[in-house]
């Protein structure tokens, strides 16, 4: 998809390309990023400030100001799994981590539409090495796990916070306290890393902290569509459910002869872990941390059991590189048995093949690349060009509809195409001249457009041109009369409290 000049420009991406515009062009800086799904929290402002250089020398231009970014973050993935494989276990492992990395299909969909949770996956993965380093009696790297945690609230607070628990656990098993000089040290990390929020909250009330304590203090209403969540034995299956779909993350293609490898794999890396723990009456180091390991996932799902709302896979992102951290050292494990290294291979071969042949079929015997999705990045450019082409630069006002009410993605597509070619501004108003840009409705709302404009844009003007593009988006050019009402002051959605 990136190599025929196309992403997904959705809803994150075209926000994260306004926030870049607002710090850029308008010389607003900002202490936090984009809003979260939870009223008054927001992600941090470390993404938005990655994105201002590309976007610097790319002029703007979504394509080139995204996925170069999203290219080095999804690469750097890789590259540092390497580095945390072969710093703690040697370089063999190093190469199995960056391998397991690579054909992840949880991190390889994401490509094409990455946002600041794809960060996290190498946060989480430093995060790692450090309170590894420290399980070992490295006491300087405690400071730097509590680094990482902090880095990690910039990107998707949603997860992050789980490696506050982890953390105490890791020291438990350590069976000795941090000291003090490196807590201290360790703590004033994290507050640097989450400078930006503390400020925010003194500017504005305290907003974030007091929206943070009523989630977990109020009672959360469930979101319309998933009131199931509000029942905790429901969470509770479902989050064991999420916690067995996480152990085969890291396979290209889940097939059932590789799905029940993978899982015989860590399963004799158990085994033989509590076989040799019960034999030596004690826990060794390496074995300390493999229980570790595998202890995570536990606690990050049994902590999300309180969690009253759905899991989305962004939060779940940082899960690939624990389960690439537990199938590596279950391999490691039982590498060592002379017999079971016929199974590791095999398993390893049948893993990799899928990847192998996907990359075959997309760019060796691909077809001819064609974009239908409304999300694809190519033909809302299409739908943007074609209305600024329409206007004849002539004043005009629009208006989008979309499932999520959000409309980022065009607004800011219409913006930039017009300060480029040095054309009149767009309006969110009625001018005589009004287009009403439509994406594609629900399957079962199909008077949503009609609903719209009686009701959001209030408006009887008459069309005096249609256009339907081939991704489903609807543009109606409108002639509006002058005494119309104005549209509904709640369609504007504008991005506050920087």
């Amino acid at each position: 998809m990136l190599l025929n000049g196309d992403f997904y420009y959705l809803l994150d991406q075209s926000r994260d390309m306004l926030l870049a515009q607002s710090i850029v062009i308008d010389h607003k800086l900002t202490l936090i990023g984009a809003r979260t799904g939870l009223g008054g929290l927001f992600h941090g402002a470390l993404w938005i400030y990655m994105i201002t250089p590309f976007f610097m020398l790319a002029k703007g231009n979504p394509f080139f100001t995204l996925t170069p970014l999203f290219e080095l973050v999804n690469l750097g993935i890789i590259a540092v799994g390497f580095f945390v494989g072969k710093q703690l276990y040697g370089k063999w492992m190093g190469l199995l981590f960056g391998l397991l990395l690579t054909i992840s299909s949880t991190l390889v969909e994401t490509v094409p539409f990455t946002s600041n949770a794809q960060v996290l996956p190498s946060i989480v993965l430093l995060y790692l090495y450090s309170i590894i380093k420290f399980m070992r009696g490295e006491e300087k790297y405690f400071i730097f796990a509590l680094l990482f945690i902090g880095l990690g609230f910039q990107f998707e607070s949603a997860f992050a916070i789980l490696l506050v628990p982890l953390t105490l656990l890791a020291i438990l098993l350590r069976k000795k306290l941090p000291t003090l000089k490196n807590t201290l040290w360790g703590i004033g990390a994290f507050f640097l890393a989450v400078s930006t929020f503390i400020l925010f909250d003194l500017r504005h009330q305290f907003l974030m902290t007091s929206s943070a304590f009523k989630l977990f203090t109020n009672h959360v209403k469930p979101l319309p569509g998933y009131e199931q969540y509000a029942d905790i034995g429901f969470r509770v299956q479902d989050r064991i459910m999420n916690l067995w779909g996480s152990l085969f993350t890291p396979l290209f293609a889940k097939d059932s002869l590789t799905s029940w490898l993978l899982v015989a794999v860590i399963a004799l890396g158990v085994f033989f872990l509590f076989k040799n723990i019960v034999h030596a009456k004690k826990i060794k180091k390496q074995e300390r941390e493999y229980l570790f390991i595998l202890l995570a996932p536990v606690v990050v799902y049994g902590i999300y059991i309180f969690y009253p709302l759905p899991l989305w896979p962004h939060y779940l992102l940082p899960i690939s590189a624990l389960a690439v951290f537990v199938l590596s050292l279950s391999i490691q494990v039982i590498w060592t048995k002379p017999a079971l290294k016929l199974l590791v291979g095999i398993f390893l071969v049948l893993a990799i093949l899928p990847a192998l042949l996907s990359v075959k079929n997309s760019y060796v015997n691909a077809p001819q690349y064609v974009a239908t999705s409304d999300g694809s990045y190519s033909n809302q450019l299409e739908v943007a060009t074609w209305v600024l082409r329409d206007t004849k630069n002539q004043e005009y006002g629009y208006f989008v509809y979309t499932t999520g009410i959000l409309t980022y993605n065009m607004d800011y597509l219409l913006s930039w195409l017009s300060k480029k070619d040095n054309l009149i501004l767009p309006s969110n108003q009625k001018h005589p001249t009004t287009y009403l840009i439509m994406y594609p409705h629900s399957a079962n709302d199909k008077d949503a457009y009609i609903y719209w404009k009686n009701h959001v844009v209030r408006t009887t003007g008459k069309v005096v041109l249609t256009k339907t593009f081939d991704s489903g988006i609807i543009v109606e050019k409108l002639q509006i009369p002058a005494n119309e009402q104005p549209a509904d002051p709640n369609y504007y959605q504008n991005l506050i409290f920087r």
